[in-house]
């Protein structure tokens, strides 16, 4: 099932990604997950790898470059949106002018954070499922 199962959080709670990594990992051991305080740490990365993540979840509050300002920053860099590496929002913040500017720029999806391990293995589960059984874009 997984050819390749990578993973990218960016988060800046170390609770939060623990809690997503965990259910992820409980989901799938075969899944590889790489985590990111930073959205800067993360765009660097994205940038200098080869790797092809099937999806980054990515949280929307956090300092210095929020998840919106990530978003629109790997879309103005050409090489990153050629990638078309599925990006959903995993996040507290739901209003809906937040919710229609993460759709205005491109996202997959948009979901609320649940409190629980279990709430957020369910979640996670339909999240994660959808993007590996969907086939990659492949550059010619």
């Amino acid at each position: 099932m997984l050819e390749n199962g990578l993973i990218i959080i960016v988060d800046d709670d170390a609770d939060d990604r623990l809690l997503i990594e965990e259910a992820l990992k409980d989901l799938d051991e075969r899944l590889e997950v790489k985590t990111f305080a930073y959205s800067s740490d993360a765009l660097n990365y994205l940038v200098e790898t080869t790797d092809r993540p099937v999806l980054i979840i990515c949280d929307i509050n956090m300092p210095m470059v929020n998840g919106i300002e990530f978003r629109i920053q790997m879309l103005g860099m050409k090489e990153l949106h050629k990638r078309t590496i599925p990006f959903v929002f995993l996040t507290t913040t739901a209003s809906p002018e937040t919710i229609n500017k993460a759709h205005e720029l491109q996202v997959q999806g948009f979901f609320v954070k649940q409190l629980d391990y279990k709430s957020t293995f369910r979640q996670l589960q339909a999240i994660i499922q959808y993007w590996l059984h969907s086939e990659p874009f492949f550059l010619h």
